[in-house]
């Protein structure tokens, strides 16, 4: 037969079992006065924590996000101040070739003139064959070699290389360097000619070379638009992934962080109802001890 409960051990039992209670409300608003984080893991706010992961998770995306358009932006910037450099010796060609087509001119001085275009196709050579971050902007997918040979070869990828930049947006940032340096014109070939023509005190081939270095000016400048373009969308999508990560953010503190005066409040409160739970406990037990005695 089951001996019942007295009242006083009934009692006793419940305030044990509001003490455990109270104890795990203390601990977690000791927690959230510390962190001031409301919701930290599920069982704090199982309804809410979906949207405070997917906020979450929705951050860290636009983090990455910006992260690849800013290494983006480094290369497309170092392309952009290559392919005015390349513009820029092929400016120094035209005068060059300009100049030397004036039949004033002997043959020693476009012999030394062609000494120059020399140089300058070596320069043209090494501004296709740059990089940024031992990776060549010029050769498409094969950014760990060199593109171009030294006779003017292109031995990179025909495939442009892209970064995420979005859900759903892409940036390139390797180029084909075959059709940037020997697509339309071959700028390299072009030199070559010049250098040629002048070695051989050639008027006429001189001016012929004019009208391809102009072209390859062009080619080049066309270039610079295109990467430009792709600079102005790298600047606006770090400037959209700032402003969506500010958003997520101030969303995601909506939702996981408490008010600082209501927690420590709250905590107070709790450690009240503590203490007070601690002396019910504490008179039960007197109350047990007096009548076991009597």
């Amino acid at each position: 037969m089951r001996i019942p409960r007295s009242s006083s051990q009934l009692g006793q039992t419940l305030a044990l079992s509001r003490l455990g209670n109270v104890k795990w409300a203390m601990s977690r608003a000791e927690r959230v006065a510390t962190t001031l984080l409301e919701v930290a893991r599920p069982s704090d706010a199982p309804s809410e924590w979906t949207s405070v992961h997917r906020l979450s998770a929705a951050s860290e995306d636009q983090a990455v996000f910006q992260r690849n358009t800013e290494s983006a932006l480094t290369y497309l910037d170092t392309a952009d101040q290559l392919l005015e450099d390349g513009a820029d010796v092929l400016k120094r060609a035209w005068e060059i070739a300009t100049q030397m087509a004036n039949g004033t001119h002997t043959a020693s001085s476009r012999q030394a003139a062609a000494v120059e275009v020399d140089s300058l196709r070596t320069r043209m050579i090494s501004i296709a064959n740059s990089q940024v971050a031992n990776r060549h902007v010029f050769a498409g997918q094969a950014m760990d070699q060199e593109p171009f040979l030294d006779d003017g070869t292109y031995v990179g990828s025909t495939e442009a290389l892209d970064t995420r930049i979005g859900y759903l947006e892409w940036i390139q940032v390797g180029f084909d360097g075959s059709q940037v340096f020997t697509g339309g014109v071959d700028v390299f070939a072009t030199l070559s000619d010049l250098s040629t023509a002048l070695n051989a005190n050639d008027q006429v081939a001189i001016r012929d070379t004019l009208p391809l270095i102009h072209d390859g000016i062009d080619q080049l400048v066309r270039w610079r638009e295109e990467v430009g373009f792709n600079q102005n969308l790298a600047d606006d999508t770090i400037e959209l992934t700032r402003t969506m990560k500010t958003v997520l953010q101030s969303r995601l503190a909506e939702t996981v962080q408490a008010d600082p005066a209501e927690a420590y409040t709250e905590l107070a409160n709790i450690q009240t109802g503590y203490q007070a739970t601690l002396q019910v406990i504490g008179a039960r037990s007197s109350e047990n001890l007096f009548n076991f005695i009597r």
